[in-house]
């Protein structure tokens, strides 16, 4: 095994995978991309590096970057530690669709919205408003995964008064007209509101709203439906238990 130069790089602990007695391959998402990391003894009692087992975690590591294989870590440094809402079930469940989602959806090396996922993950810290933080992270997903929901006009149209309801498939906001062509349902218009909340800049007054319940788990089961659809995803196991721990 050949040591390259050492990185320095802040990421979110996504899974720690146990390899050998006692150390662990832990898989984080950087401003680079989906990488992981080898990091020895992690589950000896006393090790420094146990805060990367917990995912959500913001952290820095100094690592040894490897030609083949995971880098080597050197040193780390807590910059957001998650574990004051694990104990709080809802919080709790969100971190694990966090989990489950990242890494259905992107692959090692990819590029991911490091920074808006940490913002979205401390906000989680100070409002512990899951429902909403859970729609944002959808629509962040989207946003950088070139998924483009218009939420401005209709998107058959482009007409931009008489909005009436939203297909996710055609891509947005339906007006009367083309909701009546296209035989869709009308909304509620707090969907409308909850749908264009989702691609809203990450700004404090828009992190700490709390959306109502019902129109919000609407909204939100679609988006992660029409997600799973698109990219031909397997089920999303962990959703459901977000599902019951919000309603």
């Amino acid at each position: 095994m050949t040591k390259k130069e050492l990185i320095i790089e802040e990421a979110i602990v996504l899974l720690a995978t146990p390899y050998g007695e006692s150390s662990a391959v832990v898989s984080l998402a950087g401003e680079n991309g989906l990488f992981t990391l080898l990091v020895r003894n992690v589950y000896k009692s006393k090790s420094q590096f146990k805060p990367l087992l917990m995912v959500g975690n913001h952290v820095k590591v100094e690592y040894y970057k490897v030609t083949n294989g995971p880098g080597i870590l050197s040193s780390l440094q807590i910059l957001n530690d998650i574990s004051p809402v694990l104990s709080d079930y809802p919080s709790s469940c969100f971190l694990l669709y966090f989990q489950e989602l990242s890494l259905s959806l992107f692959k090692y090396g990819d590029s991911m919205p490091f920074n808006k996922v940490s913002i979205i993950i401390n906000s989680l810290l100070k409002y512990k408003n899951v429902l909403s933080l859970s729609i944002l992270l959808l629509g962040t997903f989207y946003s950088v995964l070139g998924l483009e929901i218009k939420t401005k006009s209709c998107v058959k149209c482009s007409r931009k008064d008489k909005i009436v309801t939203y297909d996710l498939k055609e891509g947005g906001f339906l007006c009367s007209d083309c909701a009546n062509e296209n035989q869709v349902l009308r909304c509620e218009e707090m969907e409308l509101f909850i749908l264009k909340y989702a691609f809203m800049p990450l700004e404090e007054d828009i992190l700490k709203k709390n959306v109502p319940v019902e129109e919000g788990v609407k909204v939100l089961v679609e988006l992660n439906e029409n997600l799973i659809s698109y990219f031909s995803l397997k089920s999303i196991k962990s959703f459901s238990l977000l599902l019951n721990a919000i309603k």
